[in-house]
Parts: C-alpha cells; structure tokens; sequence
C-alpha cells in the first residue's frame, strides 16, 4: 500500500509486518503492525487502516502528514491487487448510509477530502432535516460520530457558514441555520427573478439539443416516484437528484455562468423548504408533475411569458403549502 505523500509497505510473506515513513523521516513509525490501531484494536479493513495511520500521524510533528493521503493506494487481499482512492473511500465511508450520489448535487464532483466529505454529509442532514432548525452542531460531537478529525468538522462547519446552512454566535458555536415564511419567501421571490432571466434566455439561445434534453430530463423525473415508498412523508432522493438536474437543464442554455452560480444557491435553499413543505397537508393533494408538464409544454411551444408565469407559479405553490409547517 502506498500513498504519494506516506509509503506503507507491506510483503505478502509477512502480511502484518508494515512499514510506515512519514514526509521528512527516515525510520519508520513504531510499532510497526497492524496492533498499532486504536487501542490495539485491529483494523478490519483498509478505511480503518487509513483511520489509524491518521491517529498515528495526528500525534507528529509532520502536519503535513494529517490527512494528507492523496492518490491511489495498492491494496493486497487474499485474491489480487485492487486499487483503491483513499479520499474517495473516506467520503463513501461518510456517507456510506446515504449514499454519495443521493447527497452530491448534479455536476458536482465527488469529494476529494474528508472535508469535502464531511461537508457534504452535513448538508444532507440539514437539507433532509435530519439536522433540525437551529439545533446546536458540536463539533466533537459530530467527528466522534462521523469518525473523523476535529479539524476536519470545523472545516466543514465553517463551509456550511459561509453557505448560510449554520449560523454561529460568538462564544455558542454553531447552529443549523432557522427557517421562516419570510425567509422563504425571500429566497422564492429571489429564484423567480434569477431563473425567470435564465430561462428566458435560454429560450432565446437553446436550439433542438437543448429541448431534446428538457423532454429527455421531464421523462426521466416522471418516471420516479416523488415520495420514499416506506416513508410517505419524506422525499425519494432518486427524485429529487431527477428534480434538480430537470431544473437546470431549464435553464442551463442560458449563456451566463453568473446567473446558474446564484441559481444553484437560490435552489439548494428552496430545496430545504421543499422538503419541509412535503410533510404539509396540502402536499398529498399537490399534483407537482401537472406543474413541470405546464412548464416543458409553453417551453416547447416557444412562449416566453407562459413559460415564466408557469415556473413562478410552480415555486409559489411551495410557499404555499410550506406556511402550515413553518
């Protein structure tokens, strides 16, 4: 097993017998097996190996050793040779309860840290309320349970802030950011007026290709059912993965970077609502597929201001059904 930054060796005629070098050494770390895991527990697979090399190298005065392992490593097993990408397996293991692609958004890349990871899993739990409303995040608390460095959850803590999925008071740490009527209606007025623009504009520039891809996106998010089948009052995430990427697509024809950057921030908040809005009584009667096949039809048929009306109607309806639960 070998990193570009850690060499781990080990020979198939001692499989135990590891050896260890951190950057800037030239003995290995003592002891050198595989008892060396966290209170001589051994390490059942190579994410708690890499976990361990962690606690190791956490204690060193190679900082630069602490969660640095980047490339591919070369794992030995009882049948072959496998390559493993440690960052990767580290994000599946975070979110290995989820799922990364039920908590990665479409176009965004998997994560390459366990930052990244750990951000990524905490906005999930935010985004499908698993993290209520201003419930306190304590941060030992949060790398106790996700099996990660503190210094990793801060990290993540301080991404999600700057996001605006937490907030943080002097001397009180942080929050999961409240959610109000007025807030939403805010972020809902505010997404009308970017993606209002974006679609126009992508009605304007988008030729066949682009509505090949609107048609193909709609077929795709209607064949998905909206709801988990065991859980009524919660969102199938295969839908909502479907539910985003047909959003965008709506508009992604639109030429201006600037305007799908403030639409991805606009939505993922809305999203947040949306989920709450689902647990409304309203919800169940709510016909959501009628509202994207009013969208596509005036898209299709090339009419601006339907169109827009259509999509403005289809984000206020969620404000509507979400004031019961706010």
């Amino acid at each position: 097993m070998e990193t570009s930054r850690i060499p781990v060796e080990a020979s198939r005629s001692s499989a135990e017998r590891l050896s260890l070098v951190l950057p800037g050494a030239d003995a290995s770390v003592e002891p050198n097996h595989w008892s060396f895991g966290r209170e001589g527990r051994k390490p059942e697979s190579i994410f708690d190996f890499v976990q361990d090399i962690t606690a190791v190298t956490r204690d060193k005065p190679h900082q630069d050793a602490r969660l640095d392992l980047e490339g591919t490593c070369i794992a030995v097993d009882k049948s072959a040779l496998c390559n493993i990408d440690i960052k990767l397996m580290e994000a599946s293991v975070l979110v290995s309860d989820r799922g990364v692609e039920e908590v990665l958004r479409p176009g965004e890349e998997a994560p390459r840290s366990v930052t990244s990871a750990v951000f990524v899993r905490l906005r999930s739990e935010v985004l499908t309320g698993d993290l209520k409303a201003g419930q306190p995040l304590r941060a030992a608390a949060i790398a106790e349970r996700l099996r990660v460095s503190l210094t990793a959850v801060r990290e993540a803590l301080v991404r999600l802030l700057s996001d605006n999925f937490v907030t943080s008071v002097d001397q009180k740490g942080f929050r999961v950011s409240p959610v109000s009527l007025d807030d939403l209606i805010d972020v809902t007025e505010t997404r009308i007026q970017i993606e209002g623009e974006a679609l126009r504009r992508s009605m304007e520039r988008g030729g066949a290709e682009w509505r090949e891809r609107i048609a193909a996106s709609h077929q795709r998010l209607s064949s998905i059912p909206q709801r988990q089948q065991d859980a009524p009052d919660r969102t199938n995430e295969a839908w909502s993965e479907a539910h985003e990427r047909f959003h965008l697509t709506l508009l992604d024809a639109c030429g201006s970077p600037w305007l799908l950057r403030f639409r991805s921030t606009l939505f993922v908040h809305s999203e947040r609502y949306r989920r709450l809005s689902v647990k409304g009584r309203e919800a169940a009667a709510r016909d959501v597929a009628a509202e994207h096949d009013l969208i596509v039809q005036a898209v299709m048929a090339g009419d601006v201001n339907a169109a827009t009306n259509a999509l403005a109607a289809h984000y206020r309806r969620t404000v509507e059904i979400a004031r019961a639960v706010l």
